[in-house]
């Protein structure tokens, strides 16, 4: 057997019995590391993603001296297109809205607002812009047509000032909340999730932009809330502490009733490890871990995160704030992009090792895998409708077996499974599932 996938079973009776699996999910793609400027050994900062009408996929990488915009369409060949001088810097975070990119930092020169629409031969500076009083934000975040920026000087207490974007070329500022410093924010429908550092999580409703109120929050003893994400069905809020006297992790909060949001979970990699930021897509936390480097979390149970997989960046670094500072893990095409302090753009492929979907099925069904033809990935699909033992198994064209990528008894449902074979020559194999008397089989290719 030479690729062998052990396979999550997400069941109420069994789902307590497991241990998080170590095999990785993600392959490194690709890396860049074009420096432009450096700050006592740290040359990079944040970073975020924009794809193009054409469907080109560009990493926006915040460097010491300024943005880098990076083509990653093709991810095994990155190149720099353009960069955006700024005054220097070691912390820079971007948003995009409509074709336009938003930078800010915390060296009084405002938010700059670049203009995309050049692309792919380059980028426009279109301005630095200010608004009286404000100079410097820490972070930035965006939603719909409306920019938040937090932390510096943009409110009097480095609180949330709220960016109409009905002209994207000249925000109007709407709105503010004060009562707290924001270090970084999450908003959806109209309600803003503040990592307020040291004052927790501040819950914002924001439906009336000009009047933001605060509805709910968390509080626990040495907070140092840095970011929150929520995850896809708005029921689970994720957190990271960076600061303080808490452990470095994850937390995870149900807040179906904000009057009585609860804490029944946390990740952490390690005790002496520091966790910067989370992001949510799909069942999945992406994890951007500093010196521990990228991980993905599976959240398909909010109260047992599992980790399944990850890859560090930068191995020989020893400081707990050096390595990965950001991720973007929503690309169309699935990619992930990583930005190290020290060593600069990485671009990922993640794919879960098994997913089940407890639904209800009427028939014992296989699917064609996805995609086909592959190169050294495919998911393969298939339905059970009852409690079975399952068989997985992989053959060539002359009938010899090749892989067994389930061997035991699943639950009913829908489940799809990970094949990755990196030596499989080019050719026509096949795929058998066999369920108590019942056999299915199907084609499928490999191109080199």
């Amino acid at each position: 057997m030479k690729y062998w996938l052990g396979i999550l079973f997400l069941t109420i009776f069994n789902y307590s019995n497991i241990t998080g699996q170590q095999d990785s999910s993600i392959t490194l793609l690709g890396h860049l590391d074009q420096k432009h400027g450096e700050i006592n050994g740290n040359f990079y900062s944040d970073c975020w993603g924009y794809t193009a009408p054409d469907g080109k996929e560009y990493g926006l990488l915040a460097t010491v001296d300024g943005t880098a915009i990076i083509d990653v369409s093709n991810p095994l060949n990155p190149y720099e297109v353009d960069f955006v001088p700024a005054a220097k810097h070691n912390n820079r975070d971007i948003k995009t809205y409509s074709h336009y990119a938003y930078v800010v930092s915390e060296r009084n020169i405002g938010m700059q607002i670049i203009d995309l629409s050049f692309l792919p031969d380059s980028v426009h500076l279109i301005k630095e812009w200010v608004y009286d009083g404000f100079s410097r934000s820490h972070s930035i975040f965006q939603e719909g047509k409306f920019l938040y920026l937090t932390g510096g000087n943009v409110t009097k207490y480095g609180g949330i000032a709220i960016l109409s974007l009905d002209d994207p070329v000249n925000p109007i500022k709407v709105g503010e909340w004060d009562e707290h410093y924001v270090h970084d924010l999450y908003v959806r429908d109209d309600i803003i999730y503040a990592a307020s550092m040291g004052n927790g999580v501040d819950i914002i409703d924001v439906s009336d932009k000009t009047l933001p109120h605060r509805i709910s929050g968390i509080t626990y003893e040495n907070s140092g809330t840095h970011n929150t994400w929520l995850t896809n069905d708005g029921n689970y809020l994720l957190t990271t502490d960076e600061i303080n006297h808490q452990l470095k992790d994850v937390k995870i909060w149900d807040i179906r009733d904000l009057n009585n949001i609860t804490q029944i979970a946390e990740y952490l990699e390690d005790s002496d490890a520091v966790v910067h930021n989370v992001y949510v897509r799909d069942n999945y936390a992406h994890l951007a871990y500093y010196a521990k480097g990228y991980i993905v979390v599976d959240i398909t149970d909010p109260t047992n995160p599992i980790k399944i997989g990850g890859y560090d960046t930068y191995p020989g670094n020893e400081s707990p704030f050096g390595g990965v500072w950001g991720l973007y893990p929503f690309f169309p095409s699935g990619n992930i992009i990583a930005s190290d302090r020290q060593t600069g753009l990485y671009i990922f492929s993640f794919t879960p090792p098994i997913i089940y979907h407890p639904v209800k099925v009427d028939s014992y069904q296989l699917h064609q895998n996805y995609p086909n033809p592959f190169n050294q990935t495919t998911i393969i699909r298939y339905d059970i409708p009852q409690v079975a033992y399952v068989s997985l198994r992989i053959y060539n064209i002359r009938g010899q077996l090749i892989d067994i990528l389930v061997d035991e008894f699943q639950n009913s449902g829908t489940y799809l499974v990970r094949f990755r074979d990196q030596e499989l020559a080019s050719g026509i194999y096949f795929y058998e599932l066999r369920v108590e008397n019942q056999i299915r089989r199907k084609k499928m290719m490999v191109i080199k």
